[in-house]
C-alpha cells in the first residue's frame, strides 16, 4: 500500500485501483460500463485505461454487444504479465504452486512437512521456489507476489500457534522477505477458501457467509458485509476450539470436548478405529481409507460419519444463531464425502438453527484449487488496495 501527501496524485491512485479492481472482478468489461459503475466521465475512464494498456496490465479483448452504434471495445485483466506463488503449509506437507495471475498453473511441487525446524523447512520452499522460477520463461512483471497459507492464527505477519504444524512464534513474514522483493502475504487458510469461494467459486457476489474448512482439524473464514472478519487480534473463526462438550475428549490444545476432536480426518478415523476394534494406530490408518469406506456405505464408517454430523451440524447452528450468514460452504478434504454427509448433516441443522435462517449450505466444488486461488486473489487485493494519505 502506497501512502500519499499530495491529494492529487492520491486521488489518481485511486481511481486507477478502483479500475483495476472491477476489470479483475468483472472478467470482460468495457470503458462505458466503467464509468458508470466508478461515477467516472468517460475522458478520466480512457484515461486510466489507456495508461493500463501502456503498463500492460490489461489488454483489449474484443468486442461487446451494442443496441446500437458501434460495439465497445471490451478490457480485460492481464492474468498472463506475471507469476504469483502459493504456498499451502498444512499440517502433513507443504504444497508449493507456481501460477499467472488467474490460477494458471505452471508448476506443483509437495515436501512432507517438518515440525521440528521451522527455519530450515521454509528455507526449503524458498530454494525450491527460487529455482523453479528461474528455469520458468520470463514473464514481464517477474514475480508479482507470493500467498503463504498456514494452519492456525496469523499475527504480525508470524504463526504464532499452530497446533497441527507444531510451530509457535515463526517469523514467516521475515524469513520470506529476506528472499523475495515483492508483496508476501501471510493467512490462513480458512480465510484463503472464504476468498477463494467468494472470487471463483459458489459465493461469487455474497456479501454475508461462512467458510468451514475440514480436515486434519476445522476452522472457519467468515465474510461480513463483503469483508474479511478477523477480529480485534487476527484469530477470528477458530470454530474448532468451540466447546461442544466440557467433560469431553482431550483436545491439542489443553481443552476438553472442543468441536475439532469430534469433526477432523483424525476424530472420523479415531471413530471408526473404536467401533472395529481395531488396535491399528491412527497413524497408519489413511484418510483416503476412510473416505472410501464411507463412499462404499461400510457399516462401521457410516455410523462414524452419522455421529460426526451430529456435532458439526451443532456447530453449524451456532454459527447460525450467532452470525445469520446467508450461506455456509464447506470445503476442504471432507467434500470427498459430501453426498454421503449431506444428509445426516441437513438434517440437525434444521433441528438446531433458528427457523428464520433462509440460506443454504454447501460444499465447495474448487476442490484443492481453493488455497491455490484463494492466495492469489488476497495476493492481488493487497497489491490493487486502496492508497492512503500521509497525514
Amino acid at each position: 500500500m502506497q501512502h500519499y501527501s499530495g491529494n492529487q496524485a492520491y486521488l489518481k491512485d485511486l481511481n486507477m485501483m478502483s479500475t483495476l479492481r472491477q476489470i479483475r472482478t468483472h472478467g470482460l468489461i468495457s470503458r462505458a460500463q466503467l464509468a458508470d459503475i466508478l461515477r467516472l466521465n468517460r475522458s478520466t475512464i480512457t484515461s486510466i485505461v489507456n495508461e493500463l494498456l501502456e503498463r500492460k496490465l490489461v489488454k483489449e479483448v474484443g468486442s461487446g454487444a451494442s443496441k446500437s452504434g458501434r460495439p465497445p471495445t471490451l478490457i480485460q485483466f492481464n492474468n498472463e504479465i506475471a507469476y504469483s506463488v502459493c504456498v499451502d503449509m498444512g499440517s502433513r506437507q507443504t504444497k508449493i504452486y507456481i501460477t499467472d495471475l488467474g490460477g494458471k498453473l505452471f508448476y506443483e511441487h509437495s515436501i512432507d512437512h517438518c515440525s521440528k525446524n521451522p527455519r530450515a523447512q521454509i528455507f526449503r520452499i524458498i530454494k525450491i521456489i527460487k529455482e523453479k522460477l528461474a528455469e520458468l520463461p520470463a514473464k514481464e512483471l517477474g514475480l508479482f507476489g507470493i500467498g503463504i497459507a498456514v494452519t492456525g492464527p496469523v499475527i504480525d505477519k508470524k504463526i504464532v500457534s499452530s497446533h497441527n504444524l507444531e510451530w509457535n512464534d515463526v517469523p514467516v513474514y521475515n524469513y520470506f522477505s529476506e528472499e523475495f522483493d515483492c508483496p508476501i502475504i501471510i493467512d490462513n487458510d480458512a480465510n484463503a477458501g472464504l476468498i477463494a469461494e467468494n472470487y471463483f467459486g459458489i459465493a461469487i457476489g455474497e456479501q454475508n457467509f461462512c467458510y468451514l474448512r475440514i480436515g486434519r482439524g476445522i476452522s472457519a473464514g467468515i465474510f461480513v458485509n463483503g469483508e474479511v472478519y478477523r477480529g480485534s487480534e487476527g484469530f477470528a473463526g477458530r470454530i474448532g476450539h468451540m466447546s461442544v462438550d466440557k467433560y469431553g475428549k482431550k483436545c491439542i490444545c489443553g481443552n476438553r470436548g472442543c468441536l475439532e476432536t469430534y469433526v477432523s480426518e483424525k476424530a472420523l478415523i479415531e471413530r471408526y478405529l473404536e467401533l472395529t476394534g481395531s488396535h491399528a494406530s491412527i497413524d497408519q490408518f489413511q484418510t483416503r481409507e476412510i473416505f472410501n469406506l464411507i463412499n462404499q456405505s461400510d457399516t462401521n464408517a457410516m455410523i462414524a460419519l452419522h455421529e460426526m454430523a451430529e456435532y458439526l451440524g451443532m456447530g453449524i447452528a451456532n454459527i447460525i444463531n450467532f452470525l445469520n450468514p446467508n450461506l455456509i460452504v464447506i470445503g476442504g478434504s471432507i467434500t470427498s464425502i459430501s453426498s454421503k454427509l449431506f444428509n445426516p448433516l441437513n438434517n440437525i441443522v434444521q433441528q438446531s438453527k433458528l427457523a428464520l435462517f433462509k440460506g443454504n449450505i454447501k460444499f465447495s466444488s474448487l476442490g484443492e484449487n481453493s488455497i491455490r486461488l484463494g492466495m492469489i486473489s488476497l495476493v492481488l487485493d493487497n497489491i490493487f488496495s486502496t492508497p492512503t494519505i500521509k497525514v
